[in-house]
């Protein structure tokens, strides 16, 4: 019983640090003065609250109807009429429809060359909309 006890004491002192760490930063984003500020404060954080590789942010502009990456060349901007490829699209379709989207790894990107998508959470692409 009293591992269990202990065991439960853990975790609950894990989700409190996980909980800070994502309130600290959602104070940090809203003082943030722009969206590369936004950016350079997500990238260190969120691999190690989200256990994820990487971040990128997408804004909207409205005068090209087309999504832009923050720190990267306006060319590169995703259009919201005709997206091209699988992370375009669905960045796209996130956009639109206002939902998370969880798409599992492509066939043989994985290090162990598994023959099916992966089921692993941490082995995906996820796009989250916030207006």
């Amino acid at each position: 019983m009293g591992f269990f006890w202990w065991r439960r004491e853990i975790t609950s002192s894990q989700q409190r640090e996980l909980l800070r760490a994502v309130y600290h930063l959602g104070e940090e984003i809203l003082t943030a003065p722009s969206s590369a500020e936004i950016l350079g404060k997500i990238v260190p954080v969120l691999p190690k609250v989200l256990k994820v590789t990487g971040a990128k942010l997408y804004l909207h502009d409205r005068g090209r109807g087309a999504l832009t990456v923050v720190g990267e060349s306006p060319a590169s901007a995703i259009s919201l009429e005709a997206p091209a490829g699988l992370v375009q699209t669905s960045a796209v379709t996130c956009f639109q429809n206002r939902m998370v989207l969880s798409i599992p790894t492509p066939v043989g990107t994985l290090s162990n060359q598994t023959k099916a998508p992966s089921r692993d959470p941490s082995q995906r692409v996820r796009f989250y909309s916030f207006r």
